[in-house]
């Protein structure tokens, strides 16, 4: 069954261990104290199934509606309900990085100078060194043998095999840093190389087990820019932008737009040359592209996903303005 609890942590980080030695399954782990409770965060950075690298995105200037919500967290657990809940993380539909973004490093025991414990010691002493900083962890709540903490901090979803009963939507792990000064947030995804980026959109089971990232066909269509809050210029329409970065024309026929709320905007036919872009006004109410911050999404006619992009609240609130992607 999909993991449960599933939830996100905020606390303060009070500690951080590296792996030694040669483990099976080596984890970083975190202490974070969270309501005069501590909290062990798991972290695992060795896949089970070779290749062993895990694969990750860090992102240190991480800009998505999620953080809002965040700040707005108590401290504390906070149980989310999986692709029902606005802060239910999603690797494949929440736009929160691009898989092709990804980057395989070892774990401490196969390569001990740059591994992927490295850039998570980095941040957890930073975050040591500044008491007003908040630590998130996204995974499983478990306590028992006198321990509580968070583990499955990573992609759960689109694996096979052994790993395949925990596969689910909108129940990804993930860490992340804010430090308020300066407003700065770390984000932390790790996913494997057997997972797989093209999911059921129920389940989570893959449904092409080697699309490691989106599904080729059609990524060579990118958003490139949105505008959400329209100004006298642009006539008060939104407007999305796309870009053909292929090297063949494409028939926009059949391609749709979904919005954080899934409503979906189908286009007519129209050529795009290779090189070319295209500026697109959605009819009125075919798109919520809401002031508040938001995703947009791009599926291709067989309704795969080839591109999505995500914006903030602060970068929707410049009336007139392009969001560049």
């Amino acid at each position: 069954m999909p993991i449960h609890p599933y939830g996100v942590l905020k606390g303060t980080v009070i500690s951080g261990k590296k792996p030694h030695g040669h483990e099976k399954s080596p984890h970083y782990v975190i202490l974070l104290r969270a309501q005069r409770r501590r909290y062990r965060l798991q972290v695992n950075v060795r896949s089970r199934r070779p290749p062993h690298e895990a694969r990750y995105r860090l992102d240190e200037n991480f800009r998505h509606p999620l953080t809002q919500r965040l700040e707005a967290l108590p401290e504390g657990w906070t149980p989310i309900e999986p692709a029902r809940d606005d802060l239910a993380l999603d690797y494949v539909r929440g736009n929160l990085f691009d898989p092709s973004d990804l980057r395989a490093l070892p774990h401490a025991a196969a390569y001990p100078a740059g591994d992927i414990t490295d850039l998570l010691d980095l941040y957890v002493r930073r975050a040591l060194r500044a008491p007003e900083a908040w630590g998130y962890a996204f995974g499983e709540l478990f306590h028992g043998r006198g321990r509580r903490g968070v583990h499955d901090i990573h992609m759960n979803q689109g694996s096979s095999a052994d790993f395949a009963p925990t596969n689910g939507v909108g129940q990804d792990g993930a860490l992340l840093f804010h430090f308020p000064a300066p407003d700065q947030w770390v984000a932390l995804f790790i996913a494997y190389h057997s997972q797989s980026f093209h999911t059921d959109d129920r389940t989570g089971q893959p449904v092409d087990p080697l699309a490691t990232v989106y599904p080729a066909a059609g990524e060579e269509l990118r958003i490139i820019a949105a505008v959400v809050h329209p100004g006298e210029v642009d006539g008060g329409r939104q407007s999305i932008t796309l870009l053909n970065a292929g090297g063949r024309p494409i028939d926009l026929a059949g391609w749709q737009f979904l919005d954080q709320d899934h409503h979906a905007w189908t286009l007519a036919a129209a050529p795009l040359d290779p090189g070319a872009t295209a500026r697109l006004r959605p009819p009125d109410g075919a798109l919520d592209l809401g002031l508040n911050g938001g995703t947009l999404t791009l599926l291709n006619p067989a309704g795969l996903k080839a591109h999505g992009v995500s914006y903030t609240r602060a970068q929707a609130g410049r009336a007139g303005r392009s969001i560049w992607f």
